[in-house]
Formats: C-alpha cells, structure tokens, sequence
C-alpha cells in the first residue's frame, strides 16, 4: 500500500491506496527519520483504514530524537544507517 500526503481531487481520492485487507498488519518504509513526525502520521492514516502497524524500516535516522519518539509509542524502528555512522 501506499500513503499520500493528500488526497486527490481525481480518482479514488483516497488518502492510503493499494489492495489490502482490513487487520492486516503493514510494515512501513521511510527514508529518512529525523522527529518521527511523518511516521506517526502514516500510522494514523493506516489506523483510519484498518491496518495494523508496528515496524518502521528506516534508511537513515538523522539521530535527532525521531526513533526514541517513536519508541516510547511502540514502534519498533529498524534504521539500516545513522547519521554518525
């Protein structure tokens, strides 16, 4: 599935779109975590619709409180980089 950042005005005007069934559960993939901000607002989205999620793969934490953040929601963040290393 994929999460817009604002529905359209045209066609399904849906904000998450994909095939998908309401409890499954979604791993998320970002590419950049820097406050976590935009992870908890994907995971809202994905709540609105049903979806479960609890895993976020991150390519780079920028190491400046995002994972901690989302941490203490019971996120569990997964960074295949950060920004010290």
């Amino acid at each position: 599935v994929m999460k817009r950042k604002e529905a359209k005005s045209y066609g399904t005007k849906k904000m998450v779109e994909g095939v998908f069934v309401e409890g499954q559960s979604c791993l998320i993939v970002e590419d950049i975590v820097t406050s976590g901000a935009s992870v908890l607002e994907t995971i809202a989205s994905l709540r609105d619709v049903g979806l479960r999620s609890a895993d976020v793969v991150v390519l780079i934490d920028r190491e400046q409180g995002g994972v901690p953040r989302l941490e203490q929601q019971g996120i569990r963040v997964h960074p295949v980089l950060t920004i010290s290393r």
